[in-house]
This record gives structure tokens, C-alpha cells and sequence, in this order.
């Protein structure tokens, strides 16, 4: 893939299995994006912040707020992307709180299912095409940390649910602009996470097909995390082997040796899965290494970004 393909893009949607690190991808991303002088928006979508604090700034909640220049992060919630959407809609904000801030209308708000989803949507495409006092564009690139890979299917599919019932009207017509946005291709990329482990590949997988086949969105490329740095080679491999059957089992090495054996181990599990996800999923993949830090901390995400725009170019 032509790096200069990779960032022409206006959005990113970051999307995988819960707990395969979008964060970490999304973050790193923000930064090597930054660093090639793009103005970025970095959105999490209704979660427990973490980008904040992994960069070493407070909270920013749901306000947009520039942390770094060039780097701004948001936290998109369903009541203040409500607020934002019904203000913009109604244009005034007396007739936005006597209508929206009545509690009957909030229970019945609160009831509808999928409202959310819409709401932090019309969000994202807001920010898309938000414009300077010049006229250009805000921002260069949106990072979209989305949901869990359940959850972030059902996020994307939204404004195809809507347009399958609602054919006119003010919200179908908003709900097609922002199908329109997922599904360009000269805009919007969507990039998956996941781990070289059994589980994570087989969703990836099946994610890869959902996106492609049922949501006609462009999946660009295969993000394989926290993947274990071949160590040792094939050689030493055998020796370890060897040595660790001999030795006693109390033994003032047998620490090391386990040690040792558990990273060959774990080395060749992760190039086993990392071989099989780029057999079945059929995308550029970038292989993210494992960070022996917990939690990862503004260095490690600098040093992934660093390492990910030195290796590709």
C-alpha cells in the first residue's frame, strides 16, 4: 500500500475485537499522523477515557478539546452529541431546552432504540466537514476509536437500518450524507485490531466479511498487535528444549530456562496466528509490537508511532 493512499484519507474508523488494543492503534495513529504536520481529531466513542491519560493530559470529556497542537480529542457521548445535534437542527437554544430538557421527552428520547448511535454518527460527519473562518477544513484527519466488534457492527449498520424504514424526510436525507461518508472510499478507511491469538483472528475474519459484504464500507488495512518479537532462532530454540529437559527440576537456572521457553512458546504462537490471519484476511497488515509496559505511556505510544511511520514509508 502507498503510504501517501494511507493518509489521504478524511476519516478512520478503528475497529476489532474488546481488548485488542484500539486505543493503543488509534492513539499511535493520531500521533505518526501529527507528526506528518496533519491536524487530527481523535474520537472515543461514549467510553471510559483513556487517550488523555496515556498522553499525560486530564480528562477532556465530551468537549473538544486541543491536548497538543495539532491534536485534538473528544469523548462523544450520546446526551451532549443530542444536545449538539438538536441545537444545530433547532438553532436555538431556548426552543432546544424546552423541548429536549423536558423529562417526558427525555424518558421518551432514552427509549428509542438506536437513537444513540445516530446522534454520535451525525457527530463524526459534523466534524468532517467542520471548516476554518478561511473555509478550509478543521481538521485533516478524524480517528474514530469505535465500539467493540458486536457493538461497533451495529454502530456502523445504523444509518442503513434507518433508510431501509424512512425513504424521505429531514432525517433520512442526513442518514444518506452519512452512509455516503462510510461508504467512500476516497474519504474513509476502515482499519481493524486484532491479536495473534486464536479468537481475535476469527473475528477479524468475520469482521473483515460483515464490513465488506453486508456493509459495502472500505476496509483498508490488518492491524496485528502486541505480536512477540522472534527472539531466538530455530537453533536455540532446540537447545532450550534440550537443556530444560535435562536440568533437575530444582535448579538455580530453572527460572530462566522457563522463562526462556515460555517467550519461544509465545514467539511461535503469535508467527502461527500472524501467518494464518494474513492467509484468510485478505488486507495490508502492520505488525505492531509487543510493549512490555503496563499501562503503555505517552513514550510507548511515541515510540509505536515513530517505528510505524519509519517502516512505512
Amino acid at each position: 500500500m502507498d503510504s501517501s493512499l494511507f493518509w489521504n484519507k478524511r476519516v478512520f474508523i478503528i475497529i476489532g475485537k474488546g481488548g485488542v488494543g484500539k486505543t493503543t492503534i488509534s492513539t499511535m495513529l493520531a500521533l505518526a499522523a501529527r507528526k506528518r504536520g496533519k491536524r487530527v481529531l481523535l474520537c472515543e466513542i461514549n467510553a471510559k477515557e483513556k487517550v488523555a491519560s496515556m498522553l499525560g493530559h486530564e480528562n477532556v470529556g465530551s468537549v473538544v478539546t486541543e491536548v497538543e497542537n495539532g491534536l485534538s480529542i473528544v469523548n462523544i457521548t450520546p446526551q451532549e452529541a443530542m444536545r449538539e445535534y438538536g441545537l444545530m437542527v433547532l438553532k436555538s437554544k431556548l426552543i432546544y431546552n424546552t423541548l429536549f430538557e423536558n423529562r417526558y421527552v427525555k424518558s421518551f428520547l432514552n427509549g428509542l432504540p438506536g437513537l444513540s448511535e445516530m446522534v454520535m454518527l451525525g457527530k463524526i460527519r459534523y466534524h468532517e466537514n467542520e471548516t476554518n473562518k478561511d473555509g478550509s477544513k478543521k481538521y485533516d484527519l478524524i480517528i474514530v476509536d469505535a465500539p467493540a466488534t458486536g457493538h461497533g457492527i451495529s454502530f456502523l449498520k445504523f444509518p442503513m437500518t434507518i433508510l431501509d424504514v424512512l425513504k424521505k424526510g429531514t432525517l433520512a436525507d442526513e442518514e444518506r450524507k452519512l452512509l455516503s461518508l462510510l461508504q467512500d472510499k476516497e474519504k474513509t478507511a476502515i482499519h481493524i485490531v486484532s491479536l495473534p491469538e486464536e479468537l481475535p483472528v476469527q473475528e477479524s475474519k468475520e469482521l473483515y466479511n460483515s464490513i465488506k459484504d453486508e456493509l459495502n464500507m472500505p476496509v483498508a488495512s490488518l492491524f496485528m498487535n502486541s505480536v512477540v518479537s522472534k527472539l531466538f532462532s530455530n537453533e536455540i530454540c532446540s537447545i532450550f528444549k534440550d537443556i530444560k529437559d535435562r536440568i533437575p527440576k530444582i535448579s538455580p537456572y530453572k527460572e530462566q530456562l522457563d522463562a526462556g521457553c515460555f517467550r519461544i512458546q509465545r514467539q511461535n504462537l503469535n508467527r502461527h496466528y500472524l501467518q494464518l490471519a494474513q492467509k484468510e484476511i485478505p488486507l495490508k497488515s502492520f505488525i505492531i509490537p509487543y510493549i512490555f509496559s503496563n499501562p503503555l505511556d505517552r513514550k510507548d505510544l511515541l515510540f509505536l508511532a515513530e517505528l510505524f511511520l519509519e517502516n512505512f514509508r
